[in-house]
């Protein structure tokens, strides 16, 4: 029996890992938007917003700011291309700073571990593994940028304001990981029906934060 698991095992861990990441009917690893004769420079994501970086901050992390024009500069996450603000087109100096509006970690990678990516995941908002996220940016003079338009904030002959704007706001559950199980000693090896949660409770109170809230209802 011993011997039947460890060869078992060993079949396993030798076998060839095949790609996670099927969409339509590109079979994808996630390395396909790498250029592996540059170099990427991490920035780590927890929490969405607008994300700044001064010349100091990435010229101490050793990117090129006084070789590479910041027009050639390209930003990416989760293996696109995403847009970028710079100051200028040209070479940073210290009064210089990218922007970039940034998310966190949630589902994108986690849901083709699922038997169906399509399929509703538990918590989609909330990821298995990880909440914090990648963004790279690389010095790319030879591929398409992608940038925010700068418009002049022109108040003149402004229309009426309108009396409200709709927001969402939400409460995500993280307390509890729920996984698919046979019994109290066996779980299933595959992560469909997984995800982050909370017990049910009879009564169970939640702040949402709604500020500015339209008085008419």
């Amino acid at each position: 029996m011993t011997r039947w698991l460890l060869s078992l095992i060993f079949l396993i861990s030798t076998a060839p890992v095949p790609a996670q990441i099927i969409i339509g009917a590109d079979t994808l690893y996630g390395n396909e938007w790498l250029d592996f004769s540059r170099t990427y420079y991490r920035i780590y994501v927890a929490e969405d917003g607008i994300y700044r970086i001064g010349y100091q901050t990435l010229a101490e992390a050793g990117f090129p700011v006084g070789q590479a024009p910041a027009a050639e500069w390209r930003l990416y996450a989760f293996g696109q291309q995403v847009p970028l603000f710079t100051t200028t087109d040209g070479l940073f100096g210290p009064q210089d700073f990218i922007e970039f509006f940034g998310e966190k970690n949630r589902n994108f990678l986690d849901r083709h571990l699922l038997e169906n990516p399509a399929e509703p995941e538990l918590n989609p908002s909330y990821s298995l593994f990880n909440d914090t996220a990648a963004y790279y940016l690389v010095w790319e003079p030879h591929t398409p940028a992608f940038r925010y338009t700068v418009l002049s904030n022109d108040l003149s002959n402004t229309p009426p304001a309108e009396p409200y704007c709709w927001w969402t706001s939400g409460y995500t559950y993280d307390k509890v990981l729920f996984k698919r199980q046979i019994g109290p000693e066996i779980q299933y090896s595959w992560f469909s029906g997984e995800g982050f949660g909370t017990f049910p409770e009879s009564v169970f109170a939640v702040n949402i934060d709604a500020p500015h809230r339209y008085a008419d209802g």
